[in-house]
């Protein structure tokens, strides 16, 4: 599954500068005194979750130390809940949300966020369509104010259509036509997961955006984006109880409608085995793929397969790529892959090589890998509690951004079941033990079924296919 389809069109600012500014304020935030960590026994901030009469779950969180506030709305909606015939109405609509309302004319949301030195994105998912704005605290009962409107009294139209129809359309064309690997993927999605809603990208398929009506845009609107389907999370230095009030004024008034979609199936339950070969314009290198699926995010092992999923691929050594490519030599590259869904996830081994291997030999050394890797010996008490460390290290970061806070209570609302789980996310990492992880690996990888996926360039030039199998006698291997 290739991720979430993120608004694009060149109307907002790239946080790709920000990492070091970022460490910068940490330092100086740490100096002053800010709490930053949420450590086990330490004071939670403030928060509270209400439902309104007419169904938007709120949750509030005080930060009184944050010099910004964060404001996300979580529609419970995206690309799995599409049909046939609108594949990427999704995607379109959530760029149609920034057009005019029956108040404010087109470009007004992105112009009185910039006009405080604000940011504000939005991105789809297979499961949820994100609009996150981060601004001053002084500008947050005006973008509350725009929400509520854009909400509402969108103003859903021909010439919005066609508008952000071409900005979505040549996104596809950027992100699929021009990069033979993504469009291998998709491919490979569709056909792997024949019978599931994530088998659908959440950028969409071109024919349906181009072929999208303006009648498609509202119904998708009027059932869809109503306040009973939409979390609302504001993170920062107000007052809670002011805050809470000042939501209550807002939305209140906004009135209920539309309907929920249906509760889509978790992917245990639709993807059985399968094998699949796939020939795209990619470089003279073959790659096979072998995926295991993991449970839906609710699922009580939930944490336990965080962590090993930390072990396996977020961590200083990644075994699997140690033992295929360093100390065996049997390709040229390696590597663990996570696919994190609401309803399912997969846990991803590759290797590549020059094509001058068969598949079965490529599958066999890759498996030969796996059963090294089912003897548990990455799963040590001293890497353990490395990874334990380097996770809570993420949680205490995370207060330092209200951004980050937000994703988390939103993410673990809808995801998880309860905003709730947000905030005792350190108590249930500290408390996972090895036997626990074992017992995640050994059900989930060693004794589950599997998927195969085998890639192959279209076209290899002569002297790989004559002279490949030199490599890794000139590699050392």
């Amino acid at each position: 599954m290739t991720g979430r389809a993120r608004r694009g069109g060149g109307r907002h600012r790239s946080w790709a500068v920000l990492p070091g500014i970022a460490a910068t304020v940490l330092l100086a935030l740490a100096a002053l005194g800010w709490p930053g960590a949420i450590a086990a026994g330490d004071d939670l901030p403030r928060h509270r979750s209400e439902t309104l009469s007419n169904g938007m779950l709120v949750t509030v969180v005080e930060e009184p130390h944050a010099p910004l506030a964060e404001i996300q709305l979580w529609y419970r909606v995206g690309a799995a809940n599409e049909w046939d015939g609108i594949r990427g109405l999704a995607h379109l609509f959530e760029h149609m949300m920034f057009g005019r309302t029956e108040d404010y004319d087109e470009g007004t949301f992105d112009g009185r966020v910039t006009a405080y030195g604000g940011y504000n994105n939005a991105y789809t998912t297979p499961d949820e369509t994100v609009y996150l704005s981060t601004v001053p605290p002084e500008a947050v009962r005006e973008i509350l104010e725009l929400e509520a409107a854009r909400m509402t009294r969108l103003i859903v139209d021909d010439d919005e259509l066609a508008t952000e129809s071409k900005i979505v359309l040549e996104e596809l064309r950027l992100r699929l036509e021009n990069d033979p690997f993504v469009r291998a993927l998709i491919t490979a999605q569709q056909q792997l997961l024949t019978e599931h809603p994530y088998g659908y990208d959440p950028a969409g398929n071109k024919d349906d955006v181009a072929g999208a009506t303006v009648e498609e845009c509202r119904d998708f609107y009027d059932r869809f984006y109503g306040p009973q389907n939409v979390h609302l999370v504001l993170v920062g230095p107000g007052d809670l109880e002011e805050s809470l009030a000042g939501i209550r004024r807002i939305f209140g008034p906004v009135p209920s409608g539309g309907e929920r979609p249906p509760e889509i199936p978790t992917l245990r339950e639709r993807v059985r085995p399968a094998e699949l070969e796939l020939r795209e314009d990619l470089p003279p290198v073959e790659t096979a793929i072998q995926a295991y699926v993991l449970p839906e995010a609710d699922h009580p092992d939930r944490t336990a397969i965080k962590v090993m999923l930390h072990l396996l691929g977020q961590g200083a050594v990644n075994p699997f790529r140690e033992d295929l490519v360093v100390r065996r030599g049997k390709a040229v590259e390696a590597g663990i892959e996570i696919v994190d869904l609401r309803r399912g996830g997969a846990l991803v081994f590759y290797a590549a090589s020059l094509p001058y291997r068969r598949q079965k030999t490529a599958f066999r050394q890759l498996d030969r890998s796996l059963e090294r890797m089912a003897a548990l010996e990455w799963l040590s008490e001293e890497r353990l509690e490395a990874a334990k460390r380097s996770m809570e290290r993420e949680l205490h970061r995370r207060r330092y951004y209200v951004s980050s806070q937000a994703q988390a209570v939103g993410q673990a609302a809808w995801w998880q079941g309860s905003p709730g789980h947000a905030f005792d996310e350190l108590d249930r990492l500290q408390q996972v033990t090895r036997e626990e992880v074992a017992e995640v690996y050994l059900r989930y990888v060693v004794d589950a079924e599997r998927a195969r996926l085998y890639l192959k360039p279209e076209r290899v030039p002569l002297w790989i296919r004559l002279f490949g199998w030199l490599y890794p006698l000139v590699d050392g291997r």
